[in-house]
């Protein structure tokens, strides 16, 4: 046989391994020497220059089998992973790993739109994955092709859509994908068949060669199993691959850049097993002069199994040779520690080379599916981008198979993986929500794929929210001389407060008590100061109250102009007492009123004790209200607040009342509800933060003051404007004259025990800027007693003479 003959006849072998290897050893004596073009003429290969520029560096020879692109090979060499799917278990799980990811989503048709690549992520419908990125697609622009469904139970002989996939990304990570149509399937069979579309092959890429015609392929031929040769036409061939710079007419998979990875791992677990199988029957024999006798070589044989005899039962035996013969235990019984670290680097190469995370090669005791997770890495870096492959060939199929041009996508929403991340994404949406971003753009910004909805671009900021201040800000915003006034009425130019304040002043008014005309510069000035103090706790409460009116004011807007529309749509007419029942709930409005001023209750407690200890010299005391006095305080305020409701609903009953017997607008309604809860917001609000931070100072001072020992009190009253004169009388008469702490001040025929007192009328309390001041006794004779009182000096106090 020639050497023309062997290459030739070799060239009809190639289709099994195992006839690779024989011809491999049967040509290994003429094929020492380079064969020439012989070699690839007897074989039909078109050699390519390898200076051809147009042709780029590696593989210059076409119809080879795919496994030989895979890297280098040797043809001589007889230790190679030919078969790397079967024989590697790396490689098949690496492929399983991004395959399986894959089939386990929904497959979904849509209509094509030319604009898809510019509307990624825009739209109201579910984020799809396709070929040309991520997309929305309104719902009903999904379609159903009920045969195509159908035959992706069974896209391939005897095998599910599940095998289809893996076997369709394991040959395209490998080398390259082919899907083959008979001359049938160019076009659907009639509906009425129960199966219109036959299974189709996917070709094993090294049983495709392709067919050129000035440098493009015109048509393709496939070889089956059997030998036989198929000459199939463009169409009836579709091509999953990857993009290969050194050969035009082919693809180029993830493997080849792992086979080394692969071929060694395999080599090593080859060598591994015959080591652990043989390291203790095939010892080393040595003879020294020369080659033994027969009778020798039948003595060592018979002594070697007797002592292998002897080992699996347990005993030990020792070999008794001539002195011509020496036998040798293996240098290498078991393989190291480096030997396992390198096939543990082996088979993360591989996962590498297929784009699965490399430490999804390692055992661990549990695996997080989240964004931080290798899972979710392998979700959005691989098993996306191939499967948007995948769906771009699918296209090709469904329109060879049925002439029309759908979009298929993916759902990858519904991957368990992707439902962890958005879960986790979830809670950055709400943090994001709380501070007032629109829920649209948070969709789209953190990328949530989240249904469009009815106002969903507009940005809610919670009640509970209050915004920060430097100190510079701080300084700008503190209240003012006349914010401290104890008859809150309205600046020149604004509206008239609420009717209850306008009781409240005239009640004042009308009480006429005649008070200090003159006042002491230094009691004005450690009221300032006390007040400088309260300023946070006031506007802290200010601030709440606002944002609960604020939060309502919207909410009633929004109820007026669906109330209004309704009662249209039935053409009745509509009572102002109805609609404000429509538009507002007052018990759920002084619910959340006082939700949302009951920590700042509590925080005001707090700070005045802590204030109290430091203005008696003992700023380190741990000082803490007992809790029951707290909540008891705070409880008797829970009523007070909650009236708040009450007041805002008969103020709107008041303005929408007169409105509808107007005839008046839905927009000019909604004008009187705005101004109704714009003159709560600058009136209730403020009068709420004054009393109720007064209250809770002045109690907590009460508190304090008991606990530390205090004997007694004095009353500094405010020096704002329009000050009650019944309690600057009551400085006048207390500053100097302090009374024990446990007895009440007497302020316009009223006992208090402190500025505030609840205890006392609504004209005597509500809008107080007193201050409780603690007192110690310092000196006494028969004319006078001195106090100390913290804040004010020492007070001498004359006593008055007895008759």
């Amino acid at each position: 046989m020639t050497q023309a003959d062997l290459i030739g006849k070799a060239f009809t072998m190639l289709r099994t391994e195992k006839a690779m290897r024989d011809w491999c050893q049967a040509a290994e004596p003429l094929l020492r020497h380079d064969p020439g073009d012989a070699w690839y003429k007897a074989a039909g290969i078109v050699r390519r220059d390898p200076t051809d520029a147009t042709i780029g560096s590696g593989n210059f020879t076409q119809g080879i089998p795919a496994f030989w692109f895979a890297r280098a090979l040797d043809p001589l060499m007889l230790e190679q992973l030919y078969t790397p799917y079967r024989d590697s278990a790396w490689v098949r799980r690496a492929i399983k790993f991004v395959s399986g990811p894959i089939s386990s989503v929904d497959l979904v048709f849509t209509k094509p739109k030319l604009d898809a690549s510019l509307r990624r992520h825009k739209g109201r419908g579910p984020r799809l994955f396709t070929s040309r990125g991520i997309v929305r697609r309104e719902p009903d622009n999904e379609i159903e092709l009920p045969q195509i469904r159908q035959w992706l139970r069974e896209p391939m002989e005897e095998l599910t859509y599940e095998d289809f996939v893996e076997a369709s990304l394991g040959w395209y990570m490998l080398n390259e994908c082919f899907w083959l149509l008979g001359d049938d399937l160019n076009v659907p069979f009639p509906e009425a068949s129960k199966r219109p579309f036959q299974p189709i092959i996917v070709a094993r890429p090294d049983r495709m060669r392709p067919v050129l015609e000035d440098g493009k392929i015109a048509a393709w031929e496939f070889t089956d199993y059997s030998g036989k040769t198929w000459a199939l036409d463009k169409e009836q061939v579709v091509r999953l691959f990857g993009w290969n710079p050194y050969d035009p007419h082919r693809g180029l998979g993830d493997y080849p850049s792992a086979a080394i990875a692969a071929e060694s791992h395999w080599l090593g677990g080859k060598f591994k097993r015959a080591l652990t199988a043989d390291n203790d029957t095939a010892p080393i024999i040595n003879a020294k002069n020369g080659t033994p006798s027969d009778a020798q070589i039948d003595q060592i044989k018979m002594q070697i199994l007797e002592r292998r005899s002897a080992k699996q039962r347990g005993m030990s035996k020792t070999l008794f040779l001539p002195a011509e013969i020496d036998v040798h235990d293996p240098k290498i019984l078991s393989v190291d520690a480096g030997f396992i670290s390198s096939m543990l680097e082996d088979r993360h190469e591989i996962f590498m080379a297929f784009g699965v995370p490399p430490s999804l090669a390692d055992v661990k005791a549990s695996y997080s599916i989240g964004q931080a997770s290798d899972w979710f890495a392998l979700i959005f870096n691989t098993c996306i981008p191939v499967g948007g492959k995948f769906c771009a060939v699918l296209e090709k199929l469904i329109l060879k198979l049925t002439g029309q041009q759908v979009e298929v996508a993916l759902d990858w929403d519904e991957h368990y993986v992707m439902q962890q991340v958005r879960s986790e994404r979830m809670k950055d949406a709400d943090s994001l929500f709380a501070k007032g971003m629109p829920m649209k753009d948070i969709s789209d910004h953190l990328r949530l794929g989240l249904p469009r909805f009815d106002n969903d671009d507009i940005g809610y900021i919670p009640i509970n929210i209050t915004p920060t201040q430097s100190e510079e800000e701080m300084a700008e915003t503190a209240p003012k001389p006349e914010d401290y006034s104890e008859q809150p009425g309205p600046k020149p130019g604004e509206a008239e407060p609420p009717k209850e304040v306008q009781e409240m002043m005239r009640a004042l008014a009308a009480r006429g008590d005649a008070g200090p005309t003159v006042r002491s510069p230094k009691t004005e000035a450690l009221w300032k100061a006390h007040m400088r103090i309260r300023t946070k706790a006031i506007k802290l409460f200010q601030s709440k109250s606002s944002k609960v009116f604020n939060a309502y004011r919207i909410a009633a807007l929004r109820k007026l102009e669906q109330a209004k529309k309704a009662v249209e749509s039935r053409g009745s007419r509509v009572e102002g007492k109805s609609l404000v029942d429509v538009i507002f709930d007052p018990k759920l409005f002084g619910l959340d009123l006082f939700k949302a001023l009951e920590p700042v209750m509590r925080a005001t407690l707090a700070m005045s004790g802590k204030e109290l200890f430091e203005e008696i010299g003992q700023p380190d005391d741990p000082w803490q209200m007992a809790p029951g006095k707290v909540l008891s305080f705070v409880s008797s305020r829970e009523a007070l607040v909650k009236r708040v409701g009450e007041t805002a609903q008969s103020q709107l009953n008041t303005a929408l009342q007169e409105g509808l017997e107007k005839g008046e607008t839905t927009e000019q309604l909604s004008d009187r509800v705005r101004g109704v809860f714009n003159n709560l917001s600058k009136y209730e609000a403020k009068r709420i933060a004054m009393t109720e931070t007064n209250v809770a100072y002045n109690f907590s001072r009460q508190e304090a003051m008991t606990d530390a020992g205090i004997e007694y009190k004095a009353w500094l009253s405010s020096h704002g404007p329009n000050v009650r004169d019944a309690h600057a009388q009551a400085e006048d008469d207390y500053i100097d004259d302090p009374i024990p702490i446990d007895e009440p001040f007497e302020v316009g025929g009223e006992e208090l025990m402190y500025p505030g007192d609840p205890a006392g009328s609504p004209e005597n309390v509500i809008n107080c800027q007193c201050i409780q001041l603690a007192a110690d006794k310092q000196d006494e004779d028969e004319k006078s007693v001195t106090y100390l009182v913290h804040g004010a000096g020492e007070m001498t106090f004359r006593k008055k003479e007895v008759a």
